[in-house]
């Protein structure tokens, strides 16, 4: 599998930011958004370890590719996943035909399927929910999950970029990478869940990780003062210096 040429540089500085308008900025003029019918990923992040991984192509999934989704969740979480609609192809397929979900596939060079994420999307409370991002275990080795998880990412802030305001992930704390490529994304860590799920048949905590466009919390937060409980009084002060 060969690389795509890159054609441009952003720098890791750039990244890790915290709000989504810092996040879109340094790739205005570097991708083009059609991922429709593929958004190839041309550019390169400086600062950062250097990787021969390759970067995939994006794009959204089309409900004849529900029965591959379903196996890829099969196969990374060895038909133990807690959440069986995800195994289930009919459910998996009526998912996509909706209007609030969107399914990406990361691809190769040879348009073989390697990965996909989920975003759920509540248009009413204008929040995205991120879901199921993984990568095929035969590509773990070669494909960029970082530049895969910034591609979606492009592709789901530019196109629901007045609707959703908010967007939000969970995720195991046994997968550092992955809460890595979120968070190079500027989805932070914000909260902490002890003992939430069960995957591979282990009890696992879940981290969730956010980033907001600015107007949610500035045109649409609420004006009275909340009140702070003693209880979680550190986790106000942790979120406060985050987002003032």
């Amino acid at each position: 599998m060969e690389q795509v040429a890159t054609e441009h540089y952003i720098s890791s500085n750039e990244l890790f930011c915290n709000f989504i308008d810092e996040f879109l900025e340094p790739f205005k003029r570097l991708i083009k958004t059609d991922i429709h019918n593929g958004l190839c990923l041309n550019f390169d992040i400086y600062h950062r370890l250097p990787t021969k991984k390759a970067s995939p192509i994006l794009i959204l999934a089309r409900p004849e590719d529900a029965k591959v989704i379903t196996e890829i969740y099969k196969e990374i979480y060895e038909g133990t996943y807690p959440y069986k609609e995800m195994e289930d192809e009919q459910s998996v397929r009526n998912m996509i035909e909706r209007s609030n979900y969107r399914w990406i596939l990361f691809k190769d060079l040879f348009d073989n399927i390697a990965g996909c994420v989920t975003f759920i999307l509540d248009f009413k409370n204008k929040r995205g929910y991120i879901r199921g991002f993984m990568l095929r275990k035969k590509y773990q080795a070669y494909i960029d999950i970082v530049k895969a998880m910034i591609g979606s990412m492009i592709g789901m802030c530019i196109t629901f970029k007045e609707k959703i305001l908010i967007w939000y992930v969970e995720n195991r704390t046994a997968h550092a990478k992955s809460q890595y490529a979120m968070w190079v994304c500027g989805i932070g860590p914000i909260a902490f869940f002890p003992n939430k799920d069960i995957f591979l048949d282990k009890v696992e905590s879940d981290l969730m990780q956010i980033i907001y466009d600015k107007k949610a919390l500035i045109k649409y937060r609420r004006k009275d003062s909340p009140c702070i409980l003693p209880e979680i009084l550190k986790c106000f002060l942790y979120s406060n210096a985050r987002y003032n």
